[in-house]
């Protein structure tokens, strides 16, 4: 099976420019390519492990596989997908959470077994002149074509400033720059990336009369339309003290049946066959998944210890070293130490209707001990305790 046909099998191609050329070209030759992130946050979510396995499938193949980090396009921001403008933030902060996801990055290379190059592109937007750029790239981009994609269309009503508008002219740039000192032929970006994406494919063909390719992961959402990786809690990232191991694990294991059936293509190198028998007991399947992206991202033996500690909450009321520790001072509850305002002080759960409704489906637990009314007492005198709620989430709360 050739490269692309595998990625397509997985569910990892969207879009492309001729597919059958480009799946020629993966086969015939070894090919360049280039995948960008935005640092404009300190930590990568499990939405970004999409990126990171396709620049590792294309590793794995014999590729040349650079990961861009966009410091210098950050200072602009992309438009694509947003309805305002995103934050402007000061470049030191770019520059260290780039700095940070290329850690998060390593690693999970490092425990593949894959090389990947890292570049910039901050190193030559810094010593670009806004003139030259104009004059260079400007003629080639028609504001009109520029308009008519979704990305700018959208934005129109709710406001489309200047900066923005460069953004496609910068990853334009990009694309240009790395086939010109890299010689990539390909670049790969999320679906909401296509018009960026192509706007590069054409500057190269104006500019040195060269045929560039270009392919688009879908943007990767929950069965019910919810975006991977957002949570009633948050967004799940990849940073262990922003997301536990615990509940890394458990966003994995929680997937609904019918996610697990497609994520489990898209979130492992293993052949079909084997997935195919996986998938024969879901639940098993999912324990496996979830087992193996927890290793990937967090190493084997927490992966292993979150595993146990998932298992032993769900039938003991045991505390395992493994769960989320949340510390919480006594003197929040010392007046009132009903299970609801135990539970508020946690700020596990958003409000107080949410807690009632959790102990009315009996789904609170403290130390094991079914929470049966709103004014259950808990014993505040203690150390650390157990909170369960429902079948898997489980904390453990440190009294100070």
């Amino acid at each position: 099976m050739t490269l692309y046909q595998e990625l397509n099998e997985r569910g990892l191609v969207y879009q492309s420019t001729d597919s059958k050329v480009l799946d020629a070209l993966l086969e015939r030759e070894k090919v360049c390519m280039y995948l960008g992130f935005d640092p404009t946050a300190s930590s990568l979510h499990v939405g970004s492990l999409v990126q990171l396995y396709m620049l590792a499938h294309f590793a794995r193949r014999g590729h040349r596989a650079i990961a861009l980090f966009g410091t210098g396009t950050a200072h602009v921001g992309d438009p694509s997908g947003k309805n305002t403008p995103r934050p402007m933030l000061e470049s030191d902060v770019l520059m260290d959470n780039a700095k940070k996801i290329q850690i998060q990055a390593d690693v999970l290379f490092e425990r593949l077994g894959v090389h990947v190059e890292y570049v910039d592109n901050f190193s030559w937007f810094k010593n670009l002149k806004y003139l030259d750029v104009l004059r260079d790239i400007g003629p080639h981009f028609s504001v009109s074509r520029m308009l008519s994609f979704d990305t700018y269309k959208r934005r129109l009503n709710t406001g489309l400033t200047f900066l923005e508008f460069n953004y496609q002219l910068l990853q334009s740039y990009d694309y240009l720059h790395l086939h010109k000192t890299y010689g990539c032929t390909l670049q790969v970006g999320g679906a909401d990336q296509w018009a960026n994406i192509i706007a590069g494919v054409d500057i190269i063909r104006r500019k040195t009369e060269q045929t560039v390719h270009a392919l688009t992961v879908p943007l990767v959402t929950l069965s019910n339309g919810v975006k991977m990786g957002k949570t009633e809690q948050g967004a799940i990232y990849l940073d262990a003290q922003r997301t536990s191991p615990f509940d890394f694990y458990q966003y994995w294991r929680n997937l609904t049946d019918v996610d697990a059936r497609r994520f489990i293509y898209i979130f492992s190198f293993w052949d079909f066959e084997k997935i195919e028998n996986m998938l024969i007991d879901i639940n098993s399947a999912k324990m496996q998944l979830a087992r193996s992206v927890t290793a990937l991202v967090h190493g084997k033996e927490i992966a292993e210890s979150v595993s146990k500690a998932a298992k032993s909450v769900t039938h003991s009321s045991t505390i395992h070293q493994a769960l989320p520790t949340i510390k919480v001072e006594k003197k929040l509850f010392e007046k009132d130490d009903s299970v609801i305002s135990f539970i508020r002080a946690t700020n596990v759960l958003k409000s107080t209707s949410e807690i009632r409704r959790l102990i009315d489906q009996r789904g609170v637990k403290i130390d094991g001990v079914l929470a049966s009314s709103y004014d259950q007492r808990v014993n505040i005198n203690a150390t650390t305790i157990l909170l369960q709620l429902g079948k898997k989430r489980a904390y453990t709360i440190r009294l100070m």
